[in-house]
């Protein structure tokens, strides 16, 4: 079984890809998201902190505009 990961809610990313890539891991992938894509990019920050894959040490900066 390997893990996978989804940024973004289901606008950005939707079920059948979520479900797609469920059946290619043989797990449900978890899901990073947000109210709007400045609460979903702190979702995905924290959860990369929180898995070790990243610390705050490191900072990036965006608008968030399209």
């Amino acid at each position: 079984m390997t893990q996978g990961w989804i940024a973004g809610g289901l606008s950005a990313v939707n079920a059948d890809t979520a479900t797609d890539l469920e059946t290619l891991l043989g797990s449900a992938p978890v899901r990073w998201e947000g109210l709007n894509r400045y609460e979903t990019a702190a979702a995905v920050a924290e959860a990369h902190v929180a898995l070790s894959l990243a610390d705050f040490g490191y900072v990036g900066i965006a608008t968030g505009l399209n």
